[in-house]
């Protein structure tokens, strides 16, 4: 039986269908834009009515396309070449899908997901560790002072995870558990080298962004920039007259500005007595390395203190930082030191007598922007002469008029008796004899 509608026609076909009630069925098949169709009916009836509304939509089909324009038709042709195998309109369906669920970045969506989905090797993070702290000894980076205290904690707390399992929410999650803004900033910054790092060597996908690199930076509180006076520090070089091993650490940071990590390494062979100056021996990574300082005559006065015969090698025995180790006597003794405020009054006390910026910036290893920032508090010249003008007393008493005209507290006399010459109260091993 054939089915019309204008020009189309559809038909109907009586097929032999043994478990059919009635012994066939009524199959109807037909051609459209979508393939062929093929249908099987119970009943005629039902078969004619679904030929019937399959022959109007054909009909329809062929009178829009009878109206299709040459450009349009070409539009068609070379859609049909792009989709290749796939057919255009399922090409089409996918295309909707997709750009439903990104939006209007779908080029660039299916890009970041080429390169997320590129095969890396996995590895613990207490295994990434140990790798990253071997590669960066081997490149003669100081990993102590640097990246092995910080990612210690790291591999104790995340050590058993894989990388590629840890997300930005673990990440920040970790991070918060550092109170203090500083501290947090700077485990952020070990994290995230030791995550980029890890990328360039094929243990996290290519040129996408960390986990680590998307959490936030702490908002970090004004630096400190509290100095000392001239008495504070005359009361501090006094106090340590009897220790030889310390004193000139505290001379070189206060009279020199050396950093902490500085002071450590020096070594007596920089330190010119007659020319007045020295040359750091080994710089803070980052910074200048081979500069000169000044050594006023105040701080010459001091070092001479040490005998001749000691003056060689590194200015202290100690493997602990040498400074630490002051801090942690001179509270013993009464006598405080704010962080880092050696250097921070050197750096005022050095500009109020310069009155040269970016001199005093190069001669302390840094910019001069960072010196506005971090470390300068303005100093009048004559309090900056007093300071450069402290020399030792020919019979210095610690605990006696020295320490007590400075507006030191005074230790009792069991504390003093307890901190003989040469004897820590912070025993550390020393260095072998250079």
């Amino acid at each position: 039986m054939t089915v019309r509608s204008g020009s189309v026609a559809v038909k109907i076909y009586r097929v032999r269908q043994p478990k059919a009630r009635l012994g066939y069925v009524f199959s109807l098949a037909y051609s459209s834009p979508e393939g062929r169709k093929v249908r099987q009916f119970a009943a005629l009836e039902e078969a004619k009515q679904e030929a019937q509304l399959a022959a109007d939509r054909i009909a329809t089909g062929h009178a829009e396309a009878s109206n299709i324009s040459r450009s349009d038709g070409e539009e068609l042709i070379a859609a049909r070449r792009l989709t290749g195998e796939v057919p255009l309109l399922s090409a089409l369906q996918e295309w909707s899908k997709a750009r439903s669920i990104v939006g209007y970045d779908l080029i660039p969506a299916c890009e970041a997901w080429r390169r997320r989905e590129t095969k890396c090797e996995r590895i613990l993070v207490g295994a990434l560790v140990d790798l990253f702290l071997a590669a960066k000894s081997a490149q003669g980076v100081n990993i102590k002072a640097s990246y092995k205290s910080r990612l210690t904690g790291l591999k104790r707390d995340m050590g058993s995870l894989y990388l590629d399992s840890i997300s930005t929410r673990a990440w920040e999650a970790w991070l918060a558990l550092r109170k203090d803004p500083v501290t947090r900033n700077t485990d952020r910054k070990r994290v995230v080298t030791l995550c980029r790092w890890a990328r360039r060597q094929g243990y996290l996908p290519r040129e996408i962004t960390t986990e680590a690199e998307m959490t936030e930076r702490s908002k970090e509180p004004p630096p400190s920039r509290s100095i000392l006076k001239a008495s504070e520090l005359e009361a501090l070089l006094n106090s340590f007259r009897d220790r030889r091993d310390l004193l000139p650490a505290i001379v070189i940071s206060a009279l020199c500005g050396l950093r902490s990590i500085e002071v450590h390494r020096q070594n007596w062979e920089d330190i010119d007595f007659a020319q007045k100056h020295l040359r750091v021996t080994m710089a803070k990574e980052g910074t200048p390395a081979d500069r000169p300082v000044p050594l006023p005559a105040c701080g010459v006065a001091w070092l001479r203190l040490v005998p001749e015969s000691e003056r060689v090698g590194r200015i202290h025995p100690h493997k602990t930082e040498v400074m630490t180790l002051v801090r942690n006597l001179a509270r013993k003794r009464g006598v405080g030191i704010p962080d880092n405020a050696l250097r921070k009054s050197w750096v005022s006390y050095r500009l109020a007598l310069t009155k040269n910026l970016a001199a005093t910036a190069l001669e302390a290893g840094h910019t001069a922007t960072v010196a506005i920032r971090n470390y300068l508090k303005w100093a009048t010249p004559a309090e900056a002469a007093r300071w450069f003008r402290i020399l030792p007393k020919k019979r210095p008493n610690p605990g006696g008029a020295a320490v007590q005209s400075a507006g030191i507290k005074q230790v009792s006399a069991p504390g003093l008796a307890a901190l003989q010459p040469g004897k820590d109260v912070y025993p550390v091993k020393k260095d072998p004899p250079p």
